[in-house]
């Protein structure tokens, strides 16, 4: 049975100072992107260094890729597809 999780990749940021909640924080660009089986393709997942947004997830084959969401939002997402 094929599992499957939809993410959001950072694709990049703007530091301009104007977040989406007129925060003084960078805004962050993103697209949508699913991982199919994920329980067979993640090696890892933490949270990124020098308090920058979202988490950082590293494959078995080596590559890797920067969500948006946080660690434990990562963690939940692959508890809700284990049961």
């Amino acid at each position: 049975m094929t599992k499957m999780i939809t993410l959001s990749m950072i694709t990049g940021q703007d530091d301009d100072g104007l977040g989406e909640d007129d925060a003084l924080s960078p805004t962050v660009h993103t697209l949508p992107v699913t991982i199919v089986n994920p329980y067979d393709r993640i090696r890892s997942f933490h949270p990124r260094k020098h308090n920058a947004p979202g988490t950082r997830i590293a494959f078995l084959n080596g590559s890797g890729l920067i969500v948006k969401e946080t660690a434990e939002e990562v963690a939940a997402a692959l508890n809700s597809i284990n049961n």
